[in-house]
This record gives C-alpha cells, structure tokens and sequence, in this order.
C-alpha cells in the first residue's frame, strides 16, 4: 500500500478493467498473487473473459469496491442523475416502486458479479466505502491464507 501511495497521480484515465486484465494476462508467468482493485461496474462481458484467463495463469484475488450509494436510491424526492462516463442527464423521481426496483437490479448485478469473479476461478473481497475497509480486508486475506493452507495439505 506504502508504495501505491507513492505513485504519482495519473492526470489521464488509464486503461479500463478488461484492458488492464488483458495486459497482466499478457505478461510473462510469475508465480505469485495478482490483486484486482476494481469496482467491477465495467460491463460484465468485457471484463469476464480475461479474468478467466489471468486466473488460469495466477493466484487471482479481486476486491471489489463497493459505494453504498451505489446499492440504493434515497428517498430523496426527484434526483437528478449525470452519467459520469456520458455526461447525460436523467431526472428521476424517487418513488418506493422506483427505489425497490433498483434495489433488486443493484441487488442481481452483484450477484452476477461475484459469480462471474468465482466461476473465472478468482477469490472475491467486497470493501464498502461506507465502512472501515482494512480489517474486512485484513480478515478476508487470513482466511484465504488458511484454507490455501488446508488446501496444500489435504
């Protein structure tokens, strides 16, 4: 982390997620763990498939970082929204229908991200920018560490 700190600031966005995979898969195999910080709202599609293969060539943990606000609308009355990636505008009023909804489809792209993640044979860690990320961070990688352990033994 002390050394992701020191790295300057890029000023231009750089690759996007199935970019950045599809360049580690490309580099020379080193035996080691590769992590992949990303909040995974790249399209699914683009990201899976070199995921799979990174994974079939390393030890692969993703975290994916999670805004709460991300999950659900407020009641919040109308919203207005702008697509950072666009720009476009959209009005929203905050219905409970229009809340519940989104809820459900925030709720089934997670799930289909963390089956994506699982079934490409990488391990998951979800960090919420809500909550304190390093002892959640800390917990999921002792855990990982040990049943790797089993793993070796059995």
């Amino acid at each position: 982390l002390r050394r992701l700190l020191e790295v300057p600031r890029a000023t231009a966005p750089g690759p996007g997620l199935a970019e950045a995979l599809q360049l580690l898969g490309s580099r020379p195999r080193r035996r080691g763990l590769t992590v992949v910080v990303s909040d995974l709202l790249a399209p699914q599609a683009s990201w899976e498939r070199p995921l799979r293969l990174l994974a079939a060539r390393s030890e692969v943990v993703v975290v994916q970082v999670v805004d709460p606000r991300e999950l659900a609308l407020p009641a919040a009355g109308v919203l207005a929204l702008v697509d950072p990636a666009t720009g476009a505008h959209l009005t929203v009023r905050t219905t409970t229908a229009v809340r519940d909804r989104y809820a459900a489809a925030a709720a089934d792209r997670a799930q289909a991200q963390r089956a994506a993640v699982r079934s490409a044979g990488a391990d998951l860690v979800v960090l919420s920018t809500g909550s304190d990320w390093l002892p959640v961070l800390a917990r999921a990688l002792a855990v990982r560490r040990r049943t790797r352990a089993v793993r070796r033994t059995s």
